[in-house]
């Protein structure tokens, strides 16, 4: 019997840590400055929609969301027509909101109509093109918790609807709420035919597998690889296999880890080229030693393409591009082109003179390591 569940995204390793620093001096987006009872009345007398992020200092993601994201001309763009209102989660008035909000992760950022009534969330990083699209479609009212149970009210058989509901109640610790929407989805399919359905079975598969499934002391993947091989739903196979290259990166099998990269890479979403792409250099860089040459020249190719999407993106700020430009000299090197790769680092260094991890990575292409 497969184990069906949504919750293994939610608990997938995170294999890149961004370095930790206190938040950036000058503000990027129009914070509203009082509390957050005069940011709900003054969303409410102008008729606005409220934005809340919460934060804490020493966090990775809140500081590249804060020195990345928000400054990006098209998020400060969109932001301009919410009721902006920032918080540490460690401070007296960010700890109490937190509990009103049932705050699960950081950084967090939480989307409320002008009354004061949750339509969604948002946990983690996002990339300013990522983070802009997600702001418009908030905005026009698109796959909210509004608009969805909306969706479900005039048809309860919406599994789509159901589907979307329940991640997005699970990601607020309602447990209750995303089983009632998953009890629905089993008893609507219990073929396991319609995407919902299969989405939770991969679920459940990833989870398992995340679980430490080992035969003989080796992780064992048949259950998910049976899966992939009879899948064809396009994003269940990406998502599929870029959660076992993830998890075989954590076990330290390189060629696994690649070879399952290389099939994500065959269905990833053309918007996801950049950052999934920036993903598989970082990934495979510590596991470099253990690469053939053929994974070597497929990380080249990758990080090739992550940066002219990056670029055909619109760019973002210096230290954005530093990131993929130093991913590139990675990938450079690799392969065994070591003056590009310092090319390519003395260039990352320059647009990220404070990084420190970037300078040494530059001195080891320079040492030959």
């Amino acid at each position: 019997m497969l184990t069906i569940t949504l919750a293994a995204a939610l608990v997938a390793p995170q294999l890149i840590t961004p370095p930790t620093a206190p938040r950036a001096a000058e503000p990027a987006v129009a914070w509203f400055e009082g509390t957050w009872p005069e940011a709900v009345a003054l969303a409410e007398r102008e008729d606005r929609p409220l934005f809340i992020e919460f934060w804490r200092p020493g966090c990775g993601w809140c500081k590249q969301l804060e020195e990345e994201t928000f400054p990006a001309p098209a998020v400060r763009s969109e932001l301009e027509d919410f009721v902006c209102f920032e918080v540490s989660s460690e401070s007296p008035e960010g700890l109490e909101l937190a509990k009103t909000f049932n705050l699960q992760a950081l950084p967090a950022m939480f989307f409320l109509n002008s009354e004061a009534q949750l339509e969604d969330v948002i946990f983690g990083y996002m990339a300013p093109a990522d983070l802009a699209v997600e702001l418009q479609r908030v905005k026009r009212g698109e796959e909210t918790f509004t608009a969805l149970e909306a969706r479900v009210a005039a048809d309860p058989k919406d599994l789509d609807a159901h589907f979307a509901l329940a991640n997005k109640k699970w990601a607020l610790g309602d447990s209750e709420g995303y089983y009632h929407h998953v009890h629905i989805i089993e008893a609507a399919d219990p073929e396991l035919r319609s995407l919902p359905m299969r989405r939770m079975v991969l679920g459940g598969l990833q989870e398992e597998l995340y679980g430490c499934r080992y035969v003989d002391g080796v992780l064992d993947p048949t259950r998910i690889l049976e899966f992939l091989a009879a899948e064809q739903h396009e994003e269940l196979l990406f998502d599929g296999w870029s959660y076992l290259a993830r998890v075989q990166a954590q076990e330290k099998n390189a060629p696994a880890s690649a070879q399952a990269f290389r099939e994500a890479w065959g269905h990833v979403p053309a918007l996801l080229v950049g950052r999934f792409g920036h993903e598989i250099g970082w990934t495979l860089w510590p596991l470099r030693a253990d690469l053939a040459a053929e994974d070597a020249q497929f990380v080249l190719e990758v990080a090739k393409r992550a940066y002219a999407s990056f670029e055909e993106q619109g760019g973002g700020t210096d230290a954005a591009r530093a990131d993929y430009l130093d991913v590139l000299a990675c990938a450079h090197h690799m392969s065994g082109d070591r003056a590009k790769a310092i090319e390519l680092g003395e260039r990352s260094l320059a647009l990220a003179p404070d990084r420190r991890d970037i300078r040494t990575r530059l001195s080891q292409f320079k040492l030959g390591r």
